[in-house]
């Protein structure tokens, strides 16, 4: 489990150095795997490729999150923000999974016609 505060205020040197801490960027790596895990995937492979994907994008987007602007407790906002970052790398990697299974069966089923 990740400590919000710690989280926060890595983030909070992060943005002054303009440059994420190892500290936090182990932390926002490991809520990718937590989140993972609490997620159905068909295979591990989905689920590591997914992971890749959320964890390429919050590492990209670590930088976005406005802290004079959080509406709850310090780290907890700072949690929850990562959290939906995560999960929409997750869900983009899924996307992109979907999208290249389907390009694949239609080829698949056009090969199939042609030689059969």
């Amino acid at each position: 489990m990740i400590d919000t505060t710690l989280l926060y205020r890595e983030i909070r040197i992060s943005k002054e150095i303009n440059s994420l801490t190892k500290d936090a960027h182990d932390m926002l790596l490991d809520i990718c795997e937590d989140i993972s895990l609490s997620l159905k995937y068909s295979s591990q492979s989905d689920r590591s490729y997914c992971v890749e994907c959320a964890k390429y994008y919050v590492i990209l987007h670590w930088n976005t999150i406005d802290l004079n602007r959080l509406l709850v407790g310090e780290g907890v906002g700072v949690y929850s923000y990562y959290t939906q970052v995560i999960k929409s790398g997750l869900s983009r990697g899924w996307g992109i999974l979907i999208k290249t299974r389907k390009m694949v069966n239609k080829r698949k089923n056009r090969l199939n016609k042609i030689l059969c």
